[in-house]
Parts: structure tokens; sequence; C-alpha cells
């Protein structure tokens, strides 16, 4: 984001510098990390399973769904059935805001 730096000099002095910093990506995976969730919590009989709604799964249609997952992630509408963990949740929605990477 962007961050206003100040120093003080010695002879008090402000000088005052302003910088942007780019957002690295978490290296959240959808492979190893957003798939399993998916396919445990999400995937199942009468969810995300391609029957009835889109199978999420099938890494298009998570990308297509991604920002909706988070919100609903974020505000414990989904998974309808059990749960997911406060860690699970943050790595979706670091998964989200890296851009839905297919790795």
């Amino acid at each position: 984001g962007d961050h206003v730096i100040s120093v003080k000099s010695s002879d008090s002095c402000i000088f005052r510098l302003n910088i942007t910093v780019p957002r690295a990506h978490s290296g959240v995976s959808w492979k190893d990390d957003i798939l399993p969730i998916v396919t445990s919590k999400c995937a199942i009989s009468g969810c995300h399973n391609g029957v009835s709604r889109p199978d999420l799964r099938d890494y298009n249609k998570a990308r297509t769904y991604a920002a909706v997952i988070k919100q609903f992630t974020q505000d414990k509408t989904m998974p309808l059935e059990g749960s997911i963990t406060e860690e699970q949740i943050a790595l979706i929605g670091c998964w989200v805001d890296d851009g839905a990477l297919n790795n």
C-alpha cells in the first residue's frame, strides 16, 4: 500500500518520503491449499459437486466464483454443511487476493 516515511535529522529538519509497496503473493496454492479444502468441505453430496451447483473442484469454475467464495466463507454462510477453520478462511482470502492463481 501507500506509506509516508518521516525522518527527523539531527538539526530537527523533517524529511518525508511517499512510497508505494506492492503487494506480494502470499504463496497460497490452488493445488496444495485450496483444492483440499474444496474437496473435503464444499464438493460434497448436495453442494458443489457438480450435480446441483457448480463443481468447485474444477479450477476454472472455482476461479469464476473466487470473489463469492471468499465473501461467503468470510461471512460464514458457506460451507452449508460443517465448517472450516479460521486458517482455511484466511487461505481462501489470500488465494483470491493473489488473483486466484492455478498454482
